[in-house]
């Protein structure tokens, strides 16, 4: 893969890291061709990406100087001066793996890594249900005292599906309570009071939610 894909994805994902930190729709962050079209990305760059459905496209309509930003779908798919991108979910995905992007934290420089040797088995967190323990190479991460149930079936959930890089939501159904809002609320709170900030949780606006290590 080329260096100007890899420039792309890299601004891409910290687009998206903007957005899930503030809990804001995705598109406010989009960015537009024209200036990765400076960067040295080329439309043949664009439309494979797309193909892959790894991003999507859409034409910014907004007004000069407005705080809201506005976008319509192209009528067809194809580059103008005024073609917006994101990130779709499998290409958040694609690009931590791609990057080996270890921080998940916006106001820090993405930092990348080279992939890991075919034989080394990467860290994952453990949850020990039974002492309501979330441990992180070998340090305790959070320790409940008092039971906290959506977080400790977030956490089951994680331990039983071999900490992949995200889960669907394991949250029992309720009519009292938003969906999205109770499983975003819920992530927020796996990130607070840790003991050692070792790992962060995130969501994507639906419903899934993903972890990476806190650098």
């Amino acid at each position: 893969m080329n260096r100007q894909i890899l420039d792309a994805l890299s601004h891409l994902i910290r687009a998206r890291d903007y957005a899930d930190d503030l809990d804001e729709d995705v598109w406010r962050f989009a960015l537009e061709w024209r200036s990765l079209r400076v960067g040295g990305l080329e439309a043949s760059d664009v439309r494979w990406l797309f193909a892959k459905q790894l991003i999507e496209l859409k034409r910014e309509i907004s007004l000069p100087g407005a705080f809201v930003r506005t976008f319509i779908p192209h009528d067809v798919v194809r580059l103008t001066r005024d073609t917006a991108l994101i990130l779709t979910d499998a290409g958040v995905t694609f690009c931590r793996s791609v990057l080996g992007c270890a921080n998940d934290n916006p106001t820090k420089p993405i930092h990348c890594r080279a992939p890991s040797p075919a034989n080394a088995s990467p860290v994952k967190p453990t949850w020990n249900k039974d002492r309501k323990e979330l441990a992180f190479a070998g340090q305790v991460v959070k320790l409940f005292r008092k039971p906290a149930i959506n977080q400790e079936l977030i956490l089951t959930a994680f331990e039983e599906e071999g900490w992949p890089d995200f889960i669907l939501d394991p949250l029992p159904q309720s009519g009292e309570v938003d969906r999205r809002d109770r499983l975003q609320s819920s992530i927020k709170s796996l990130n607070r009071h840790q003991s050692n900030h070792l790992i962060r949780f995130r969501g994507n606006g639906g419903n899934r939610i993903f972890w990476c290590v806190h650098t």
